[in-house]
């Protein structure tokens, strides 16, 4: 099976996602809420290798941790340069 961890326990995630993960401004469990987000992301694509933005669970769910429209405006807005 597939997984978003590598061998050594690194998480592989997309730019988008990570942005949003750092710079959105409260968790409302703390350290709990950021758990949550990724064990309720990751648990229906176990086929993915990267913790991608489609992973991302619904308003509703995000609700719960995060403001989840400042969530997602956070990610969808991210921009990085082409390499």
């Amino acid at each position: 099976m597939k997984s978003i961890f590598d061998d050594n326990n690194y998480m592989e995630i997309n730019p988008r996602v990570l942005h949003a993960l750092l710079n959105i401004d409260k968790y409302y469990h703390g350290t709990r809420s950021i758990e949550a987000l990724i064990d309720m992301s990751v648990a229906s694509y176990r086929d993915y290798t990267s913790f991608e933005p489609a992973m991302i669970p619904p308003l509703e769910q995000l609700n719960i941790h995060v403001n989840g429209k400042k969530f997602i405006k956070l990610m969808n807005e991210a921009r990085f340069p082409k390499k």
